[in-house]
């Protein structure tokens, strides 16, 4: 025999695992990206490239090699009228993140796994001195993202700092369009 309770689990769960394998009906564009280097005593060279409104590509060579560093990083949207909400912000050991990025469910996560996939950048720290790191062709995937999102358009800003002064700084701008 049926148990009730079973068949309203049954009608719950069905549209619960649709809803994770539905088409994203979204797409993320990119259209900005800014790096600036505070310091050039630590970073030897920095090149980066946004190729059309999907693909990143980064590289950089440090003159000492980093077995600390502080990362910040957060996500505003931007709003219509160009004034900028907060959804996300964190400010951790940046040694910390390398190493934890795969246990937690967010945004980091997303963006470490996507890092981790197509670059040559340790899990761990030390990050090394006179070694060519690389990120080659970095994209935000939208089957990495919920299957209903709004369109909006939004900033990522992730700053590096050493010893407490800022080192480096990136900033992405895009756009989640229907």
């Amino acid at each position: 025999m049926y148990s009730p309770n079973a068949f309203c689990t049954l009608l719950v769960l069905c549209p619960c695992l649709l809803l994770l394998e539905a088409k994203r009906d979204f797409t993320i564009d990119l259209y900005t990206l800014n790096i600036s280097v505070a310091d050039r005593t630590l970073v030897k060279s920095a090149n980066y490239h946004l190729y059309g409104t999907k693909i990143i590509y980064l590289d950089f060579i440090l003159t000492r090699s980093l077995n600390d560093f502080g990362l910040k990083a957060s996500v505003d949207m931007i709003r219509k009228d160009n004034r900028y909400m907060n959804v996300f912000k964190m400010d951790t050991h940046g040694c910390d993140a390398l190493k934890s990025s795969h246990d937690k469910m967010n945004l980091l996560k997303v963006i470490f796994r996507e890092i981790f996939r197509v670059s040559n950048i340790p899990r761990k720290c030390p990050i090394a001195a006179n070694k060519k790191y690389f990120i080659n062709n970095f994209t935000l995937r939208e089957d990495d993202f919920p299957p209903i999102f709004p369109s909006l358009e939004f900033q990522m800003k992730i700053e590096i700092s050493v010893d407490r002064d800022e080192k480096a700084t990136g900033i992405i701008k895009g756009r989640i369009r229907k």
